[in-house]
């Protein structure tokens, strides 16, 4: 009985994994091209760096002529930019490039009165003139970045990134913030008492 038990709860381990990293590990067999977001996909600042991963699952598409960019929507999906600064990359030998994308949403939008952007990656092919994402021929899987520029988000954003990302640096500064209120009460009550 103890092995069955054993067994049974072994081969539900092994079920739960395969599921749960099935979606990192494996790419989709009907793609072509595949871009992943590795950091946020939800974004409160105008100036933001992504770290992007490029999986070429048809290797015979990519060229030295290939570049990274982007595309900026609104909230209603109307384009707001079509192309941001092109980047070129380099795969290896599986297929895979791994790259740093810097946006700045001020020079590139910032004539536009929005506060809620989309973001959309793209190949573009210089060398046969055409982007990934309009190619009919082309599969191309892309991960969106979601920017809300509204106050209230971008001050939990910032918060929550401070918690998260640097919980030392904001666990010191939170320390010295409440030793200062409690010396500025201190300061204050001396003050009344010896009034």
């Amino acid at each position: 009985m103890k092995i069955k038990v054993r067994n049974v709860a072994f081969a539900f381990f092994v079920f739960l994994m395969v599921c749960l990293f099935s979606n990192i590990i494996l790419a989709d067999s009907s793609e072509d091209v595949t871009l992943k977001v590795i950091s946020s996909k939800n974004e409160y600042r105008k100036e933001l760096t992504v770290d992007l991963t490029v999986q070429y699952i048809n290797q015979n598409l990519y060229n030295d002529r290939n570049f990274i960019s982007y595309h900026v929507y609104d909230k209603k999906g109307n384009e707001i930019l079509w192309e941001g600064k092109r980047l070129p990359f380099t795969i290896d030998k599986e297929g895979i490039a791994k790259l740093k994308v810097d946006i700045n949403l001020k020079t590139e939008v910032d004539s536009f009165d929005v506060n809620f952007l989309k973001i959309s990656f793209d190949i573009v092919d210089e060398k046969n003139e055409y982007w990934y994402s309009t190619n009919t021929d082309i599969n191309l899987s892309s991960d969106t970045i979601f920017v809300d520029l509204g106050l209230a988000k971008r001050f939990t954003g910032t918060l929550s990134s401070a918690i998260f990302e640097t919980p030392v640096i904001f666990g010191i500064n939170l320390v010295c913030c409440i030793l200062f209120i409690c010396l500025l009460f201190r300061l204050k009550k001396s003050e009344v008492f010896n009034s």
